[in-house]
């Protein structure tokens, strides 16, 4: 794991969500069952069963092994280290972000135009890197959130 970055305002490690992930395993397991009960006919419910599983399938994955592993704010950017490429990259949160206590989605764009979404839950990065992305986003203005909590 990487060391946090001691020039940076706020930083840290990305943790995989396994506690949202378990609750899409029992919410797709229960979507499943229900279509098995279902007055469908049977090639419709495997259909529809199939791709439930792979739609959860996708979801879990993303949860359990996020695409950025390190997050830092440094100098009011917001700085994503990819868990695949190791690359950084700069992003300033755009409108439409949207930030509540327990999770944030973030719309992001680099110095160069480049867009990307990024969505994180309170427990996957520690507590003082959430107080501080808190605080910067507080610093957007109205116009730039949703809602801060």
């Amino acid at each position: 794991m990487k060391a946090i970055n001691p020039t940076a305002d706020a930083a840290s490690a990305v943790r995989p969500a396994r506690a949202v992930a378990a609750a899409v395993s029992v919410l797709t397991a229960l979507a499943i069952i229900a279509l098995s009960l279902s007055g469908l006919g049977l090639e419709i419910k495997l259909l529809i069963a199939l791709l439930t599983a792979l739609y959860g399938t996708f979801h879990l994955r993303k949860l359990l092994q996020p695409p950025v592993n390190y997050i830092e704010w440094r100098d009011g950017e917001l700085l994503l280290h990819d868990r695949h490429s190791g690359r950084v990259a700069g992003f300033h949160p755009q409108n439409g972000s949207f930030v509540s206590p327990a999770y944030t989605g973030l719309k992001l764009k680099s110095a160069s135009g480049h867009q990307r979404s990024l969505g994180l839950f309170r427990g996957q990065v520690n507590p003082e890197f959430w107080r501080q992305s808190m605080i910067q986003l507080r610093a957007l203005g109205p116009s730039k959130k949703s809602s801060v909590s």
